[in-house]
């Protein structure tokens, strides 16, 4: 079984999601799908809820005045598995320290997702359209 992961919630709970509050964990194109298709099925209905492309490079949650979309008072809505991969590859830790990141540098994202990004940039025209009816 391939590795998912850090996860702790003891540890996120006690700290009410540092992490989280700062800015969302980017998403790679496997978030949201196994193929091509399926990604490409999967992100219009995805944009329109609970993520946003960032300047058509990468896609990550909505960000909030407290942080990502889906950190709650109680934690993280999402279950663990369904979460962003760089959500998933902060290794938690104890008292004052900062998570570890594991997760890949932000050139890896930007090369990802520029395969889709014509299709970002549509759904982006598409959402300024919808906005201005």
């Amino acid at each position: 079984m391939a590795f998912n992961g850090y996860s702790s919630p003891e540890i996120c709970t006690r700290c009410g999601g540092a992490c989280c509050k700062g800015l969302p964990g980017r998403c790679r194109p496997s978030d949201f799908g196994a193929t091509r298709q399926e990604i490409e099925a999967a992100l219009p209905a995805a944009l329109e809820t609970h993520y946003e492309e960032f300047d058509g490079e990468y896609v990550l949650p909505q960000r909030t005045l407290h942080g990502c979309v889906f950190l709650t008072p109680t934690g993280c809505t999402l279950p663990f598995a369904s979460r962003p991969y760089e959500c998933r590859m902060l290794e938690p830790r104890e008292g004052d320290e900062r998570c570890v990141r594991h997760a890949d540098h932000y050139d890896y994202y930007v090369h990802a997702w520029r395969a889709f990004r014509e299709l970002l940039r549509a759904l982006r025209i598409m959402r300024r359209e919808a906005l201005r009816r």
